[in-house]
């Protein structure tokens, strides 16, 4: 779980300083709220399409605040130590990642 986490991150640390900014936090939070919407419904009207992104959005900015309560020094982002020490506390979010191959004890 730990290598995949760390490239997950990596992935996510777009300019590469090291941190998971709040946008990066923001990309990171659309994926991982895309992945738990896939499948949620079969309906593919134009209606039901616009409900699922406004829904998908609101998902992203609950995940962006959930994964920036791992924030343990307060500045705002998440370093690769925060991120891995918190993801396993926030069930959540191992839901999410479990849905991508990431789940506790892999």
């Amino acid at each position: 779980r730990d290598h995949k986490l760390c490239l997950l991150f990596k992935l996510y640390d777009t300019d590469g300083s090291g941190h998971l900014t709040s946008d990066e936090l923001l990309c990171l939070g659309q994926a991982l709220a895309n992945i738990a919407a896939s499948g949620a419904s079969s309906d593919d009207s134009p209606l039901a399409r616009t409900a699922s992104m406004a829904a998908s959005e609101e998902c992203a900015e609950r995940f962006r605040q959930r994964l920036l309560i791992l924030d343990a020094d307060g500045d705002g982002s998440l370093t690769l130590d925060e991120f891995r020490a918190g993801v396993a506390s926030e069930p959540a979010l191992m839901r999410a990642l479990a849905c991508v191959g990431i789940s506790p004890g892999a």
